[in-house]
């Protein structure tokens, strides 16, 4: 009888719309429906960055689905990134004091604009995308390895900035 009762509380909770904070569809105005993104600039000191995240942001951008990918000549918005910061933090050690794991951080600023209108929808200053790593058998390999899963998490709070508006 408790698992009936449970299962029915679900479902009334299911039903009367309570979405715990997830998006259900965009918050963008509904004439916006295509984005260009030009390569990011890189402000640090790690080479290519620019083509890993810019590529990142796109490959979530698809992924989304709420934004369509077009030229900026045809492109209802701009969202435009430099990269600001790219380091590592020491998060965890041995009982010798040596590094053990660290934590990888990526960060962006943003300039999300209206194309049609030429007016800058929202900025925003600082966006972190992070990953965890140990430290293998050497710390520019395990960083070259964990590289990719902070450039996603990124990706993904950029992307989640850009349909939710920027907040």
């Amino acid at each position: 009888m408790k698992n009936f009762t449970l299962i029915i509380l679900l479902a009334i909770l299911a039903v009367s719309g309570i979405n715990c904070g997830y998006r259900v569809g965009s918050l963008l105005p509904s004439d916006l429906k295509t984005v260009a993104i030009p390569m990011f600039i890189n402000k640090t000191p790690e080479p290519e960055l620019e083509s890993l995240v810019t590529n990142g942001v796109i490959q979530e951008t698809i992924a989304d689905g709420t934004l369509e990918l077009s030229s900026e000549e045809n492109a209802d918005t701009l969202l435009e990134g430099e990269i600001i910061d790219y380091r590592r933090e020491p998060i965890r050690f041995s009982n010798d004091q040596v590094t053990r794991q660290y934590r990888l951080i990526i960060a962006v600023s943003l300039v999300f604009t209206n194309l049609k209108t030429k007016e800058i929808l929202w900025r925003n200053s600082r966006v972190e995308g992070f990953t965890d790593f140990y430290v293998g058998s050497s710390l520019p390999e395990s960083e070259r390895i964990a590289q990719p899963k902070a450039i996603k998490d990124l990706a993904h709070q950029v992307v989640e900035k850009v349909v939710e508006g920027g907040w």
